[in-house]
Parts: C-alpha cells; structure tokens; sequence
C-alpha cells in the first residue's frame, strides 16, 4: 500500500516537473487582451519585406515563386484588410502591402500568397 502511494506521488512529480507550470518567458506570442488572438512577440523589421499576418505569425514576402500545385483558391482564406507599410498587421488575414480579397494558403516552405496570376512565398518571422 505505501508502496503504490509513494510511486504514485512520484509519478505525479514528474508528470509535474514535465508539464511544467504558468508560463513560459520565451513564449513566442503575447496576449492582447483586446482580441482572442495571440501575435508574435518578436516584431520582423517593417524593411524586410512586405508582412501577411496569419495565426498570429508574421510572414514576410520573399520573391520565390510557388511552383506547386496549391489547390482551389476558392477553398483558401482571402486577405481581409490592410495597414499602411510602415506598420504592422493586427488581424489575422491583415497584409501591410493592400492586395485585399487575395488568396494565401500554407506550404512547405511558409505561406503562398496569390499576387496577379503567381502564388509568392512569404517566410514565418518567428524563430
């Protein structure tokens, strides 16, 4: 019986230890308290490129083109507004560059998004 109490409690500690508690210092996201959404914490330089902010993370415009086959762009989420360049997207689907009503998607390498007839490459920010 003390046997099982005592693993028991051991299994707790570590489960403890392994879980861990509260939050992280170098948690990649800051809450703001005015939306649900979570963004990242560490801002990209607004000289870098254009940004699309999707899931809360910052993607900076590339000029690599996306070759592959990304599927229907009538199943893709559309750009839905945007800020002036020299500041940064707030909302999910934001853009700094216009483009509103374009088309982005995931890829293997960041996001795609529509611009003219190509899809370009913009790179998740967060590292």
């Amino acid at each position: 019986m003390r046997k099982s109490l005592l693993l028991m409690l051991v299994l707790a500690l570590a489960l403890l230890v392994l879980v861990g508690c509260g939050k992280s210092d170098n948690a990649p996201f800051i809450d703001d308290d005015s939306s649900d959404l979570m963004i990242q914490e560490n801002l990209p330089d607004l000289g870098g490129g254009p940004l699309l902010l999707v899931d809360g993370i910052y993607y900076q415009g590339t000029n690599t083109v996306v070759n592959d086959y990304l599927g229907e762009t009538s199943q893709m989420p559309e750009i839905i507004g945007s800020v002036s360049p020299d500041s940064y997207p707030e909302k999910n689907g934001e853009s700094n560059f216009g483009c509103e009503g374009a088309h982005y998607t995931y890829c293997t390498d960041g996001v795609a998004v529509e611009l003219g007839d190509q899809f370009i490459l913009f790179r998740s920010t967060y590292e």
